[in-house]
């Protein structure tokens, strides 16, 4: 995700560490196993982004042309509704 938009990709990397302290304050994992899982996860995304970056990219595309008239379609109504409530 960070190759792609770094705002999000950033938010959801300070979720995740926040996911990994969390489960290892409540005694889930040991913190090696939280960063060992980090370190895969970096490594296979590395991996995906480099060698498939075309594909990500194809299908990042492909999943937009999708969502975007879903979500606007949405935002729109929320939109309505607000106005409507105002008076």
């Amino acid at each position: 995700m960070l190759t792609f938009h770094r705002r999000l990709g950033l938010l959801l990397v300070v979720a995740a560490a926040g996911v990994g302290l969390d489960r290892v304050l409540v005694g889930v994992h040991y913190p090696v196993d939280v960063l060992a899982g980090g370190l895969v996860g970096s490594v296979a995304a590395l991996v995906v982004v480099t060698a498939g970056r075309r594909y990500v990219a194809w299908f990042v595309r492909l999943a937009s042309r999708v969502s975007d008239p879903v979500v606007s379609a949405i935002t729109r109504r929320i939109g309505t509704a607000r106005r409507s409530l105002r008076g």
